[in-house]
């Protein structure tokens, strides 16, 4: 049985909608069963450049390929907590060499298909937690929420890394956490709300509400689940705030 709960939603930013571009943000969220077939939480969320002409496919397909990339991995291993750092980069390197083949077979620039790239896997005993870019995963860690990693900035202000950059999986951070029971997982269009900059904080007044809500509901997930979290991401005391792309993904498996 399923021992996760979770949803997860994408909502196209108001300036998007304004220049009539579609979301460019993707993310992909899955229970997956590891060697020994005990539920591992697999969450990626990857935030399309908005400069970059065809950005929601490149978040598509690193979402995907790295999605692909992690169940074969954790079909090799007996402990995730045994993840190195050459196993990320591994992920990655396949990641942008899907985006290149994409670009070559349609004749743009690999720029084009820029995106950052964040990864959280949960498993029975530990959690394991990857970055490239802004955006941000958010754990439980028994005394409270916090910030697994914190965001990325470029060498410019308003910048970040993305994953085809040359330097993006070198300086891609890695941390190994033990096990985590509620996870979230988000794009940099909720960041500034999420996260409490001035204490690089993650206020439990904006996450407690949240994970209250998803442990009310039945394991697994559902379209009625990730229709509430839309429409949670769709209110107007947010949409103040940003006007980018949101991306949502919550899971926990914790009783209520």
């Amino acid at each position: 049985m399923n021992s996760w709960r979770y949803s997860h939603s994408s909502r196209e930013g108001t300036s998007h909608q304004a220049s009539g571009s579609p979301c460019q943000d993707s993310h992909l969220v899955s229970v997956v069963p590891d060697q020994q077939g005990r539920d591992v939480l697999v969450a990626i969320v990857s935030d399309g450049a908005g400069s970059a002409a065809h950005s929601e496919i490149g978040s598509r397909l690193i979402c995907d390929t790295i999605h692909n990339q992690i169940s074969h991995f954790l079909l090799g291993v007996e402990d995730i907590s045994t993840t190195q750092k050459a196993d990320v980069d591994e992920w990655m390197l396949v990641a942008v060499e899907t985006l290149e083949r994409q670009a070559l077979n349609e004749s743009w620039a690999i720029r084009d298909l820029a995106g950052t790239c964040l990864i959280c896997i949960a498993g029975c005993d530990h959690t394991v937690c990857v970055q490239v870019g802004d955006g941000a995963i958010v754990i439980d860690d028994g005394d409270g929420f916090v910030p697994a990693l914190w965001p990325q900035r470029g060498e410019y202000a308003n910048t970040t890394t993305f994953l085809y950059e040359r330097s993006a999986i070198d300086e891609a951070q890695l941390i190994v956490l033990p096990k985590s029971d509620r996870i979230a997982v988000f794009s940099d269009g909720i960041q500034m709300v999420a996260l409490d900059f001035t204490t690089r904080a993650a206020p439990s007044t904006f996450w407690a509400p949240l994970f209250g809500f998803l442990e009310q509901q039945p394991p697994g997930s559902s379209d009625p689940l990730n229709m509430a979290l839309a429409a949670w991401l769709d209110r107007k005391p947010l949409l103040a705030r940003t006007d980018d792309d949101r991306t949502l993904v919550l899971a926990s498996r914790r009783n209520p």
